[in-house]
């Protein structure tokens, strides 16, 4: 049906993009841009995704006929919680993005999916994507620990004074740039899994070494991988009969697609009846 088909796309454009920027990564040269980006803030800027969103949220509203202010009052009534309409004003414009609990509230109210639901299933595939990068940042902590070593053995052959106060890997605790920038990206990227499956934001310490950081991206995507693999209803507690409200929408609107199909080809056949009688 044509009104499901946008939040189908967003899931498909999540699913794909999370396998097609991995290969992105580790295809390209040294001495080539870098690909396109994979967080989803990041992929918002550049790939149609946010746009879609905004479509959908917009196009809900306007199907009822309603203003900002009272689009954003009865997202509240199925939310649970105060929706401001300045929020809802930067979701239809694009300049931040929603949780999925907001698209399954939309959908409740006429302009959406439960499909959405399988946001889910896309979050798993791009954990595994996140999974294979830190791995990949484990080897390359390894491979300055070995360039460290190297050098340690160079200056020893200078002298025995200069090899004892060798250069330590960074002389003001910060991690070697490279890395750093691929920690900041993976943490970054967990962030906007936190955000969609509606988990608390995790602090990172300051003045962490390489081991601790390494060790606290790792917990961060196991905590993250738990929220999705953890079988939980697509309701909150409090919203109980919700999903069998949507699935009786779902069933009026089916009945009145049905109607205008039927209504069409009633019309269309009417002018050959009329054309019979005559003859």
């Amino acid at each position: 049906m044509e009104w499901k088909r946008p939040i189908l796309g967003i899931l498909s454009r999540l699913r794909d993009k999370s396998t097609g920027s991995t290969t992105a990564c580790r295809s390209r040269g040294k001495d080539q841009q870098p690909g396109p980006p994979y967080t989803l803030t990041e992929m918002a800027e550049t790939e149609p995704l946010r746009g879609e969103i905004r479509m959908i949220i917009r196009k809900a509203r306007e199907r009822l006929g309603v203003s900002q202010t009272e689009f954003a009052r009865a997202l509240s009534q199925v939310l649970g919680h105060p929706v401001k309409q300045s929020r809802l004003s930067e979701w239809e414009s694009g300049r931040t993005e929603p949780m999925s609990s907001v698209l399954l509230a939309v959908a409740e109210l006429g302009g959406g999916s439960l499909d959405v639901l399988r946001l889910r299933g896309s979050l798993g595939e791009r954990l595994d994507h996140i999974e294979d990068e830190v791995a990949d940042t484990r080897r390359l902590l390894a491979e300055h620990e070995r360039e460290i070593a190297d050098l340690r053995v160079a200056v020893g052959k200078v002298g025995a004074a200069v090899a004892k106060a060798g250069p330590a890997p960074a002389a003001d605790g910060a991690l070697p740039a490279d890395v750093k920038k691929r920690i900041d990206q993976l943490h970054r990227e967990l962030a906007d899994a936190r955000h969609l499956l509606g988990l608390k934001p995790r602090s990172r310490p300051a003045g962490m070494d390489e081991a601790a950081e390494v060790s606290a991206l790792h917990e961060n995507l196991s905590e993250v991988r738990r929220a999705v693999s953890i079988p939980q209803t697509p309701f909150p507690p409090e919203k109980e009969g919700l999903e069998e409200r949507v699935a009786i929408l779902e069933d009026q609107m089916r009945r009145a697609w049905r109607r205008k199909q039927l209504q069409r080809a009633k019309e269309a056949d009417t002018p050959t009846r009329v054309a019979e009688d005559v003859c």
